[in-house]
């Protein structure tokens, strides 16, 4: 991302936080205005005013701001050293095991928390909810740690360890009265209430250690957002650098539960909303994640004390809600955002199977390249999708509909089919071969309608073909030829395009001006876009989801920074490969690669 963009979303932050803060100072029982609340930050308020802003709300924000900083740091660090996109403090049992030791030392230091808690009390609590969380963290990060950390079972334990501790909580708050139930369900939910200058002088200089901390490290974190192997060979520890950043999120989500209890999905949410506006970089990313974090828990803060006023909402709920709507309409979920499924394939060719019992999932809005070596069931799947091989076991899904149940022709309206090496008759100009496109959404009687027309002139000029749109197919070049195909494919309107090795026998030249091509498609229209590929590196370069199969089974699924490395590539294709990273850090490079020949190996 360039430095204007960074610095756009940066200015408009700004302003968002200005005007959350002005919202959060104004709104409340007692109103107050813009202006009185500069007059009164100045020194020139009433006694009332005052009281409202200098002692109750001032001080309530700045523990809603570093609670916030806080969550979305330890988001941020946890989502890349688990190499898991659904890593957060909240969901894998940190912020509980957190709020167990919190609550444990509440109930039985005073019988009224807000009121009672002394001043030794409060720097004592971010004690022990640092304990209650860093216990936690250890026996999550000891339990999936064995031969490496996987991230699918890191999630699963935090989930269940997560379940664990929650139900315990609420176990031991059924065993007191009714104060301490009433009281511990508030703070469990997340809550801010009670928030004065005694928490905000605790809680602000422990974030902002933590955050600078974090921050000089920014470095490392982007190392270690790569491949382990790249990683380890960039001359990272990655066991000691995962260690350390785990302590520094631990620190922020246990000082952050122990003022504002268990607030949920905060660290889960800014850290993605982050990476779509500025990039991958964790200098970028932290910053602005912390900005928007802030703004969300003030907001939703404000929202909760005054909605329904006088009685106060957990900031917590709030939150929760919020992301909820955040990730029903995220481009990115990979559950609800499914374009092709597959389960339980069988396909095979005579009395040769090709591909056996496969299971995959292909995402919505991405483009997913499909690798491995000849035979090994690339093409083989595409087509089975398309229909044109019928599978002996399994089901197909596309856009959630069995294709069992779907006439062929509604088929082409939801897939297009790009084969290797189509051909067609001689004499047939661009905008002719195009046309074939429509021919799904064609009546039995009747020509091309002036709709018809419409999309194939759309579909020429997005290929970049409308000044060859009455040239022969066979006059033009092999890519201008190959544009000419996806642009037939285009013309079928569909949501989805599958490629079959589209740049096979293109030079280097060509191979580039077709894949850009698929990705400007991608890119601005939002087509998932699904390719055979052999050249390695454009697959790398170009996808944002790989695919590697070997003899009809997937050997690995994900991005290419995460799953194409030296192992990967030994077991799909049998080299020894030595692999770097692209100057933007975007995408592993095979630099150079020879046969295996280890002692297994022939």
């Amino acid at each position: 991302m360039n430095k204007g963009k960074f610095k756009l979303a940066i200015s408009v932050l700004l302003i968002l936080l200005i005007v959350s803060f002005m919202v959060t100072l104004c709104w409340g029982t007692y109103k107050v205005s813009p202006m009185e609340v500069i007059n009164t930050l100045l020194g020139n308020g009433t006694k009332l005013q005052n009281t409202a802003i200098l002692t109750i709300r001032v001080p309530r924000l700045l523990v809603g701001m570093f609670v916030a900083i806080a969550l979305s740091t330890a988001g941020a660090i946890l989502q890349t050293i688990t190499k898991n996109d659904l890593a957060d403090t909240g969901i894998i049992g940190i912020n509980a095991g957190a709020a167990v030791a919190a609550v444990l030392f509440i109930t039985y230091s005073t019988g009224a928390y807000y009121s009672e808690l002394g001043q030794l009390s409060i720097f004592v609590l971010p004690v022990i909810a640092i304990i209650g969380a860093a216990v936690t963290a250890f026996v999550i990060y000891m339990m999936s740690s064995r031969k490496g950390i996987k991230p699918k079972r890191l999630l699963l334990i935090g989930i269940g360890l997560n379940a664990g501790l929650n139900a315990f909580i609420t176990f031991f708050t059924f065993r007191g009265g009714v104060g301490d139930y009433n009281r511990i369900l508030v703070w469990t939910s997340g809550s801010l209430w009670g928030s004065g200058w005694s928490y905000a002088k605790v809680i602000i200089p422990i974030v902002t250690l933590m955050f600078i901390m974090v921050l000089l490290n920014h470095k490392k974190l982007d190392v270690l957002n790569l491949s382990d192997e790249l990683a380890i060979s960039l001359g990272l520890n990655l066991e000691k650098e995962r260690k350390k950043f785990l302590t520094f999120a631990v620190i922020l989500a246990g000082t952050a539960t122990a003022f504002a209890g268990n607030i949920g999905f905060l660290g889960l949410i800014s850290p993605h909303i982050a990476r779509k506006l500025v990039g991958p970089y964790h200098k970028k990313v932290i910053i602005v994640s912390a900005m928007i974090s802030v703004i969300i828990v003030i907001l939703a803060d404000s929202i909760s004390r005054n909605l329904f006023s006088p009685i106060e909402i957990p900031v917590g709920i709030t939150v929760s809600i919020w992301s909820t709507i955040f990730y029903l309409f995220n481009d990115e979920g990979e559950i609800i955002m499914e374009a092709i499924s597959v389960k339980n394939l069988r396909v095979g060719y005579e009395n040769n199977t090709i591909i056996e019992d496969m299971s995959l999932s292909i995402p919505k809005g991405k483009i997913s390249i499909i690798i491995g070596a000849n035979g090994c069931g690339k093409s083989t799947l595409l087509k089975t999708i398309a229909r044109i091989n019928k599978p002996t076991n399994g089901d197909i899904f596309i856009n959630n509909k069995n294709i069992k149940k779907v006439k062929e022709k509604n088929i082409a309206k939801e897939v297009a089919f790009l084969p290797q090496g189509p051909v067609c008759p001689d004499g047939l100009t661009v905008r002719e071969l195009v046309a074939f496109g429509r021919f799904p959404h064609q009546k039995m009687i009747g020509g091309l309608t002036s709709y018809d027309k419409e999309i194939i002139d759309w579909a020429i000029e997005e290929t970049g073909l409308s000044e060859f749109a009455d040239r022969g197919v066979e006059n033009l070049s092999g890519g201008q030829r190959q544009r000419a195909w996806i642009a037939m494919t285009l013309a079928q309107e569909t949501e989805i395009i599958m490629l079959d090795e589209p740049t096979t026998y293109l030079d280097m030249s060509y191979q580039l001006e077709v894949l850009e091509v698929l990705q400007k498609l991608n890119k601005e229209k939002n087509i998932t876009v699904v390719i055979v590929l052999h050249e390695l590196n454009n697959a790398c370069r170009f996808a944002d989801n790989i695919i590697g199969l070997k003899k009809g089974k997937i050997i690995c699924q994900g991005r290419p920074l995460d799953v194409i490395n030296k192992e990967n590539l030994k077991e799909i294709y049998g080299i020894d490969a030595n692999l770097t990273i692209s100057e933007d850090g975007q995408y592993p490079i095979c630099m150079e690669y020879d046969l295996f020949r280890g002692k297994n190996e022939k």
